[in-house]
């Protein structure tokens, strides 16, 4: 499964339902290079009822103060509300990930784990100070049932610029739970997308997933299933085999030291970012591997050969 601070959640690609903490996580990209916005003021979640327009929760009256923010009128519609009691700056103590417990309490906060990268956690009956326009109070996660939600994100770019919003879409399943008369049985294969790098650079490698249902007898409803993304825990191992291919146990610059975690992707392509032949550029001949968790099986792929040269 994947994990925030070391506990246990399911992101929101990896179809959740609302009986788990659902990771919601955004990356803000400026020009290409990831950043951190000046302040972070709150998330709310929405019912998706428009077909994933925020558009209605928003103020939309020409001269408002709050033009393009969330409406006050809108709030009372809102499912739940992340926020950090008034913090916003995200160099703040009460934005670090290592904060989340994975309790209720702290599910109600917001958090960064690397530049660019921010992460709330809906968990089911956590309770948030309510962020209410004029009032004070708490506010009891909504979201307890197979719905479509938005997530909606106040935010300041600069200290001179206005606030503004960003928002993303998400889904909770109640189909996570099945009741079957015999076991399913999946084939997968794994593709690395990239064959040659060039030493230095800094790359996302793609690994590619394919999942095939093998039963016959399955319904169609069950086998869509893994036609979305349905692998946890995913990790990946590369080794420098040298220039002239020879095994080396050693794990050099550029290498990983056996199996680390990886990013998962809405297709079930995995993502992991690596210096090409590390901080010694060292060119050659490296081996990719990526394991992962299936259901109740723990798959490893057949190893890659990537070129740095």
């Amino acid at each position: 499964m994947a994990t925030f601070n070391s506990h246990t959640v399911v992101r929101r690609h990896n179809r959740p339902s609302a009986s788990s903490k659902t990771l919601l996580e955004i990356i803000q990209v400026n020009n290409g290079s990831r950043y951190d916005p000046s302040l972070v003021s709150s998330v709310h979640i929405f019912p998706d009822n428009s077909n994933g327009d925020p558009s209605v929760y928003l103020d939309k009256v020409s001269g408002s103060t709050r033009y393009g923010l969330v409406a006050p009128s809108a709030e009372a519609s809102a499912v739940f509300i992340f926020c950090n009691s008034g913090i916003a700056d995200p160099g703040n103590a009460a934005f670090d990930v290592t904060r989340y417990l994975g309790t209720a309490y702290e599910s109600s906060g917001i958090y960064t784990s690397s530049t660019g990268k921010f992460g709330v956690v809906l968990t089911p009956d956590a309770i948030s100070p309510s962020a209410l326009v004029g009032t004070s109070g708490t506010l009891t996660n909504g979201a307890s049932s197979a719905d479509k939600f938005i997530d909606v994100w106040t935010i300041k770019e600069t200290g001179s610029s206005a606030w503004k919003t960003v928002s993303h879409n998400f889904e909770l399943f109640d189909d996570t739970y099945l009741s079957l008369t015999e076991p399913i049985v999946l084939e997968t294969s794994n593709k690395l997308r990239q064959k040659y790098v060039n030493a230095a650079s800094v790359v996302n490698l793609e690994i590619e997933t394919d999942v095939v249902v093998l039963n016959k007898g399955l319904t169609d409803e069950i086998k869509n299933i893994f036609n979305q993304s349905v692998i946890q825990d995913a990790q990946v191992k590369i080794q420098w085999l040298g220039n002239d291919e020879t095994w080396s146990d050693t794990v050099a610059d550029g290498a990983t030291n056996g199996f680390v975690a990886a990013d998962v992707l809405s297709d079930d392509t995995m993502i992991y970012s690596w210096t090409a032949g590390g901080s010694s550029t060292r060119t050659g001949v490296y081996q990719v591997q990526v394991k992962y968790i299936l259901l109740e099986e723990t798959i490893y792929s057949d190893k890659f050969k990537l070129i740095v040269r």
